[in-house]
C-alpha cells in the first residue's frame, strides 16, 4: 500500500507544488490563499484524487507538508499570525488541541468587554464587578474579582502565562505602566 495517507493523496499529482503556490500571495508578511476561503475563513485547495472524483485539502496544511514533509490528519496546524488564509510555512507550527485553544486572539464573539477571560457581573460584588478566570484542562481557573478592567485584564493575562504554555499574545504584551 502506497505510504501517503488518503489526506494528502494531493501529493501524487503531477506539478502540485507548481498549481499549489500559483495560488499563493507571497507578500512581506503573510502568504495569502488567493481562491475564496471557506466560511470559517480557510482557503482550500481543490484536486482531482481519481477521475471525477474532486477532493479539497486545507491549504495551509499543504503549505506545510510540502516544505516540512508529510503530516498526520491528527496533527494540529496553529497559526502564529492569527490570519487563517495565512499558507506560510514560518508562520504555522504543530501544537495539541490544547496549546491550539491557548493561542487565540482575542475575546469570543459574545463577549461584552472585549477582553479573553474578563467579565462583568452584574449585581455581584459591587465593589469589584469585574470577574476574571481562564479555560485550562478543561476547568476554570479563577483568577479574582476585580474593581477595574484594567486590573481584570491584568490578572487574567499573568493566569494565562502561570499556566499556558502557548499564550504568544500574552508574552509579548507586557503590563501597563502603574
Amino acid at each position: 500500500m502506497d505510504a501517503t495517507h488518503e489526506s494528502e493523496q494531493w501529493r501524487n499529482l503531477p506539478n502540485v507544488e507548481e498549481r499549489f503556490w500559483a495560488k499563493v500571495d507571497k507578500t512581506e508578511g503573510c502568504w495569502l490563499w488567493k481562491l475564496s476561503p471557506s466560511s470559517r475563513g480557510y482557503g482550500f485547495f481543490h484536486y482531482t484524487a481519481v477521475k471525477n472524483h474532486h477532493k479539497n485539502a486545507l491549504a495551509h496544511r499543504v503549505a506545510y507538508s510540502l516544505t516540512h514533509g508529510p503530516i498526520t490528519p491528527d496533527q494540529i496546524l496553529d497559526h502564529l499570525c492569527f490570519n487563517r488564509r495565512c499558507v506560510r510555512p514560518s508562520h504555522l507550527r504543530i501544537v495539541t488541541a490544547k496549546q491550539n485553544r491557548e493561542h487565540l486572539a482575542g475575546a469570543q464573539a459574545n463577549n461584552q468587554c472585549g477582553v479573553r477571560g474578563v467579565y462583568f457581573e452584574k449585581g455581584a460584588y459591587r465593589r469589584k464587578p469585574w470577574r476574571a478566570r481562564v479555560m485550562h484542562n478543561k476547568k476554570f481557573v479563577e483568577a479574582g474579582q476585580f474593581a477595574t478592567l484594567e486590573e481584570a485584564t491584568e490578572a487574567v493575562r499573568l493566569k494565562r502565562l502561570e499556566l499556558f504554555t502557548h499564550s504568544d499574545a500574552d508574552e509579548l504584551q507586557a503590563a501597563p505602566p502603574g
